[in-house]
């Protein structure tokens, strides 16, 4: 649960695509076929702006900046000292899922 898919998904690209799970019912206690359902979340990949500076990241990544403080003239401005994209999320095949 968690994981974030590691390659192309049902037309969404590597990233793009969380599994939060599945979960399933019985309509009669003999019976012998379950409804199963699946839980996704979808977030797509993108191009974000950070202080200036364009970072491309994966739907479920993080992007982040440290930021300085640098003398502008004798005024003091905020600057960017690094900016970070950080996978939070593990990576993996959906293909064991059979969907």
């Amino acid at each position: 649960m968690g994981k974030v898919n590691s390659g192309s998904f049902k037309g969404w690209s590597k990233g793009e695509v969380m599994f939060l799970g599945m979960s399933y019912s019985c309509p009669a206690k003999k019976s012998t076929k379950v409804l199963v359902s699946f839980n996704f979340a979808v977030q797509p990949n993108e191009n974000v702006t950070i202080a200036g500076h364009k970072v491309e990241k994966k739907g479920f990544e993080y992007a982040w900046a440290l930021s300085k403080t640098i003398d502008d003239n004798g005024t003091p401005k905020a600057d960017v000292e690094a900016i970070y994209v950080d996978q939070v999320c593990r990576y993996d095949s959906f293909s064991t899922l059979g969907l």
